[in-house]
């Protein structure tokens, strides 16, 4: 018989979703007891008393509530300003991708990550320029966040809306002492001048999340491949782990970098 924690797995009851795997879930309490308190709960168990559990369940629950706990505790705060609602049409102007849908998968995808603080605003999709105004509001933004790191595209992305958010936040982020560009990513985003990467991130706990939230983004999911593009983008972080040793890792390029932010930090 399903219990309410099964119907939270399978989506029949909505949840905030931390992260996930393929056996097991963790997602916000409804009634928390404290800031980021998160239950923990496996996804094919239809028995709501932990000591039910078989031994290799409750083994894997452990290891998988561990990784959540080191990661919440260990983890910054993060703002994540998305310019544009993303909805778009084709050549002949029909409707690819509502603004609706695009905010959907967007959030998904972000509370797939753990982020809960995002702000959207409302530049023209596929068309956002290196504009005062666009400028403004980044810094808007940097005001009231105060980030220590500034991640953003790099200015040598294919896409031109890509171009105009890194160039304008590049300008907004001026004063700012540690900015970083992450990796451009194909299809749409394939860089002409070579990337150069000068911070790797270890990823090897977190590549599930990863992919799982990719695949939230269900209309770039399916335009780009499906699994091939989720695949892709693994194969991309396990090269980039073979360059330092690692099993998977993030690169950046830096355009500055303040030594010295080992304590907790604030990130945008």
């Amino acid at each position: 018989m399903a219990t309410i924690f099964t119907k939270i797995a399978k989506g029949e009851i909505p949840s905030y979703k931390v992260a996930e795997n393929e056996d097991y879930y963790a997602f916000l309490d409804i009634a928390p007891m404290a800031k980021g308190h998160t239950l923990v709960i496996p996804k094919k168990v239809e028995d709501d008393y932990i000591f039910n559990l078989d031994e290799n369940t409750y083994a894997g629950l452990c290891a998988f509530a561990r990784k959540v706990a080191k990661a919440i505790e260990a983890g910054h705060d993060v703002k994540v300003l998305i310019m544009s609602k993303s909805g778009y049409t084709n050549k002949e102007g029909k409707m690819q991708r509502s603004d609706e849908l695009a905010v959907i998968e967007g959030m998904n995808a972000l509370h797939m990550l753990g982020i809960e603080d995002i702000e959207i605003l409302d530049f023209p999709t596929k068309d956002i320029p290196f504009a005062s105004d666009v400028v403004t509001a980044i810094d808007v933004c940097m005001a009231e966040f105060n980030p220590d790191i500034i991640f953003t595209h790099h200015p040598f992305d294919t896409h031109q809306a890509h171009v105009g958010v890194s160039n304008a936040t590049i300008a907004a982020a001026r004063r700012r002492n540690t900015v970083f560009f992450y990796e451009p990513i194909t299809p749409s985003g394939r860089s002409y001048v070579a990337f150069k990467p000068g911070l790797y991130v270890d990823i090897e706990d977190t590549i599930d999340q990863k992919k799982a939230s990719l695949r939230e983004h269900k209309s770039e999911y399916n335009k780009f491949g499906a699994e091939d593009w989720v695949t892709g983008i693994e194969c991309r972080c396990g090269f980039r782990g073979y360059e330092i040793g690692k099993k998977y890792a993030e690169a950046f390029e830096i355009l500055r970098l303040e030594m010295g932010f080992g304590e907790k930090c604030s990130i945008l």
